[in-house]
């Protein structure tokens, strides 16, 4: 049966540049030798993409999904601050000109969208505030004098991404992102997690195991998301109301029916497009590797996740053992030493 990777285009986007950021960095600073090969992010970006799409193992009836933010999220409108502090952090980084690196990768997705059988989405300018605030949870939420009601807004990559393990019930659906918001999906059966943040097996990413996605969701809408700079008491006043702004943009196992209404018809109507080789990104390079995503060499099974992570449980479980018994034996020592005395 085929199956629905959705990979997430603001991750793959933001640790590209990231990537070429730090590179830049270290060779200005003499850290690496000027010499040394920095390619653009737009390459990073393509090649984390098919790195990813070879471990998780491709066949060619499959759906590819790229996931698109590039836009003002709809969240932005009922909680100001949301993803406030991104811009200074970005801000931070002197050696990274984002609005060319943004404007690189948008021309190689450009590229992909006309060149692959994947469907890339990206959902902008929905709604204004206008349109927001008539909703139900605008009417219930929002004091319309202290919003922008022309301002306009959309989805961003995690809507897809949580509308995407809904609408494709009937099929595994595997999700490529390191965002730990995504965690809650996983109380769907269909879904799984394959996480970028851990180095196994000669390479980057494998599944994530989420024992309880509702325990997630319940303790982020509690304690807040730092990421997300939603902080309880700090970046609101921990209201009742404060509570069910956080519960509305937190929750993505139940997507407010506005936003599952304008995404339906994006489903609905996803093309049946080819791949032309010969199109692809970087000709020269990435795009005599893009067939490799359906070698079967390098896959990374969820059961290899579980024993991998059950073999680091033991490790951590004897490792504590360990230095107990070191605690033991030494109170032990004193003790008689102290007797002895």
């Amino acid at each position: 049966m085929s199956k629905v990777v959705v990979i997430d285009g603001g991750v793959m986007t933001m640790k590209s540049i990231f990537s070429w950021g730090s590179t830049k960095q270290k060779i200005v600073e003499g850290t690496l030798p000027k010499s040394t090969f920095l390619p653009p992010s737009s390459y990073t970006f393509f090649l984390m993409i098919i790195g990813s799409l070879k471990r998780i193992g491709i066949n060619k009836e499959d759906q590819i999904i790229l996931a698109i933010d590039n836009t003002t999220s709809w969240r932005k409108f009922f909680y100001s601050s949301y993803k406030g502090q991104r811009k200074e952090y970005r801000d931070s980084h002197k050696f990274i000109d984002w609005s060319f690196h943004y404007n690189l990768i948008n021309k190689t997705i450009k590229q992909l969208e006309e060149s692959t059988d994947w469907n890339i989405i990206w959902c902008p300018n929905l709604w204004n505030g206008a349109d927001l605030a008539l909703t139900e949870q605008g009417q219930e939420l929002i004091n319309e004098s202290e919003v922008d009601l022309e301002k306009t807004y959309g989805t961003e990559a995690d809507d897809v991404i949580a509308y995407s393990t809904k609408y494709y019930s009937d099929k595994e659906v595997i999700i490529i992102s390191i965002d730990a918001d995504l965690d809650q999906l996983c109380v769907r059966n269909n879904v799984k997690f394959f996480t970028l943040m851990t180095k196994y097996r000669g390479g980057t990413g494998t599944y994530k195991v989420i024992d309880n996605g509702y325990k997630v969701l319940s303790h982020k809408i509690e304690k807040g998301d730092k990421s997300d700079n939603i902080i309880p008491g700090e970046t609101d006043d921990n209201s009742e109301l404060a509570q069910k702004q956080r519960e509305l943009i937190i929750d993505l196992i139940n997507l407010p029916s506005f936003v599952e209404e304008k995404l339906k018809p994006v489903f609905d109507n996803l093309s049946n497009s080819q791949l032309i080789l010969d199109k692809l990104p970087f000709q020269n390079s990435l795009a005599k590797k893009y067939l490799d995503i359906y070698k079967k060499d390098k896959i990374i099974t969820y059961e290899d996740s579980v024993k991998r992570l059950e073999r680091k449980k033991k490790k951590t479980k004897k490792k504590k053992e360990k230095q107990n018994g070191s605690k033991n034996i030494n109170s032990e020592m004193a003790f008689n030493e102290k007797t002895n005395n």
